[in-house]
């Protein structure tokens, strides 16, 4: 797995990482959908494989690591529930998660996850979630937070600064009007994607804790 000069070729395998506090967190094995200037769009079957920071967690929901909490570990899992189609438009604050239907074939529901802009890597891509997400309607017309909670959480207890909190909320407030101006990418017609039928499952690499990671 190594990556190209420019672009990965779609249908490579790559892997998606989130790097909280200077360490990987969360590894996602992915497929490579289409990658250019624009945008990068990676699919996510299910069954493919997962790697989540293991220790004590805490937090409003119960999920989120506590400070110091990481005992240097991981977990193995696998996405259990339908296929993801990830979109990030290239140098922004977020990403689109939708659903693939096996059944009949298209795309579904939507999803803004929170993060930093994409860095290129040997191995795919890291970036690192920001906690604040944002729900959308089936049609694009209403949206909703997800997370505040979280995010309030994660400034009590030092995980972030107050002032890095209200820039993320900056960052959501921007696509919330894109949302509602129907902006690229939250148009139906701006997803004409179709994950190929006989793909197998994507694999995380040996090199997934070695390859260096940038400052995010």
């Amino acid at each position: 797995m190594t990556s190209p000069s420019r672009w990965w070729p779609p249908g490579s395998e790559v892997v998606w990482r989130s790097l909280p506090e200077g360490a990987v967190g969360t590894v996602l094995a992915v497929f490579v959908m289409e990658d250019g200037p624009r945008s990068t769009v990676l699919f996510q079957p299910t069954g493919a494989p997962r790697l989540h920071r293991r220790g004590r967690r805490g937090g409003p929901s119960g999920r989120n690591m506590l400070p110091g909490g990481w005992d240097g570990g991981y977990d193995n899992s696998a996405l259990a529930g339908p296929p993801m189609i990830r979109l990030h438009p290239v140098g922004e604050r977020f990403s689109v998660i939708r659903r693939w239907n096996e059944v009949s074939r298209t795309i579904e529901g939507w999803y803004v996850n929170l993060e930093q802009p994409w860095v290129r890597t040997p191995i795919g891509f890291d970036s690192r979630d920001d906690v604040l997400d944002i729900r959308v309607a089936d049609d694009l017309r209403s949206w909703s937070w997800k997370d505040t909670d979280e995010l309030e959480w994660s400034v009590e207890v030092g995980k972030m600064t107050a002032e890095y909190a209200e820039d993320v909320r900056r960052a959501g407030r921007r696509v919330i009007d894109m949302i509602e101006s129907g902006a690229w990418p939250f148009q139906p017609s701006a997803w004409n994607l179709v994950p190929p039928a006989d793909r197998g499952l994507p694999r995380i690499p040996e090199a997934w804790a070695t390859t260096r990671w940038p400052a995010l």
